[in-house]
């Protein structure tokens, strides 16, 4: 996004009002609307809450991504914590997790014990 000072027509006014406008051209920075920061290209910075990771990028856009991922657990399993771990540039920590069987397979034992118990009796 250019703004107007970028215009050559502007140089022969004053040489370091064309150098400060062409250099504006050139730079890019990104803009937080929600809180009114300004962003480097390339520079990164955390969301408050810390649950996304966000970039500058060249087209003067942001991205971001989840600061934690989540794990997708295979069926009949669940996610389950197994401590946290610390980012030391944002102070932000994640949980770790891992798949543990779900209540799914104890339901499925429950029938097999009761059967196998009246069995013996």
């Amino acid at each position: 996004m250019t703004s107007a000072c970028c215009s050559l027509k502007f140089f022969p006014f004053c040489f370091m009002y064309f150098l400060k406008c062409t250099l504006s051209c050139f730079l890019v920075i990104c803009y937080r609307q929600d809180n009114e920061e300004k962003y480097k290209v390339g520079e990164t910075f955390t969301l408050g809450n810390c649950s996304q990771s966000c970039r500058c990028n060249e087209n003067g856009q942001i991205s971001c991504v989840p600061m934690c991922s989540k794990i997708k657990c295979p069926k009949r399993t669940r996610p389950r914590g197994k401590g946290f771990v610390e980012e030391k540039e944002s102070g932000c920590s994640c949980e770790i997790q891992e798949c543990v069987p779900g209540m799914l397979i104890i339901r499925q034992w429950i029938p097999l014990c009761l059967t196998l118990y009246h069995a013996a009796l």
